[in-house]
């Protein structure tokens, strides 16, 4: 944080929000950040305790109230993770974090895979998915000063805008290891391995033909639309990340037969 705050560069922390005390938040200051993002599960103690621990749910709002009163950072975003558990307490917890003044809130699915493995019984099946995402359509714009995202685009011809973080930017691990992008640290094997910045140049790892290689596979996949034939396309993530893709089929772009597979 030290080396970017002295390169000007825009500092976003992303934290569970456990402990963001008066201390720490002065400290980030001086780093000038510029942003957080933490994570809710629900509206209530009952709910997020679930899955964060008993008590963390306080924590999370302590440090949000804290963030609104000593940070310097212009946005305090929260991801929510929804599941069957939750996904009933959409609408309570935009009306929770809207009142707590945080700048936006993004919804994203449960996926059946890392710890998500651990909690198949609660992952949403496509028609639950289809119904939070058609419930946050409803509710965008009625609370004032909170932007409200779902895991589909409302507008499907803004389904296929080739946005992916892969195509600006990487992920780079603790031990040095880079990869595409976040999501594909849930397994991490030498097929998206790019390099590791301990031993090589940053440029080198960019310029890469492997990087080029995966970033291809992007663009390729951002001009073509999958599963034509299925209701759930637009809501499947199938169609436009290739991170998904090789979690789910060990490839980057899937073939037919792999796609006739499909359990969703």
């Amino acid at each position: 944080m030290e080396i970017f705050n002295k390169h000007k560069i825009p500092i976003e922390l992303v934290t569970n929000g456990i402990n963001l005390s008066k201390e720490k938040i002065e400290i980030m200051n001086s780093y000038h950040v510029v942003g957080y993002s933490l994570s809710i599960e629900g509206s209530n103690n009952e709910t997020h305790d679930f899955i964060r621990g008993e008590g963390t749910f306080k924590k999370v709002i302590s440090s949000i109230l804290n963030l609104k009163k000593f940070s310097n950072a212009f946005q305090v975003d929260v991801e929510v993770i929804y599941r069957k558990h939750n996904m009933m307490q959409i609408e309570e917890i935009v009306k929770l974090l809207s009142d707590l003044g945080v700048t936006s809130v993004k919804f994203a699915r449960l996926k059946p895979w890392d710890w998500g493995q651990q909690l198949s019984n609660i992952v949403p099946n496509k028609e639950e998915i289809k119904k939070v995402n058609e419930k946050i359509w409803n509710i965008e714009g009625k609370y004032k000063g909170i932007k409200i995202m779902g895991d589909v685009p409302k507008s499907i011809e803004n389904q296929k805008v080739p946005g992916c973080n892969i195509n600006v930017g990487f992920e780079i691990q603790p031990d040095g290891n880079v990869l595409p992008c976040r999501i594909f640290e849930q397994r991490v094997d030498d097929k998206i391995i790019l390099g590791n910045i301990k031993s090589q140049d940053i440029f080198e790892i960019w310029n890469s033909e492997k990087a080029k290689r995966i970033r291809s596979y992007s663009k390729r996949l951002s001009k073509k639309f999958l599963c034509t034939k299925c209701e759930f396309a637009r809501f499947c993530s199938t169609s436009y990340c290739i991170a998904e893709n090789f979690l789910t089929f060990g490839k980057f772009i899937p073939s037919e037969e792999d796609l006739n597979k499909c359990k969703i």
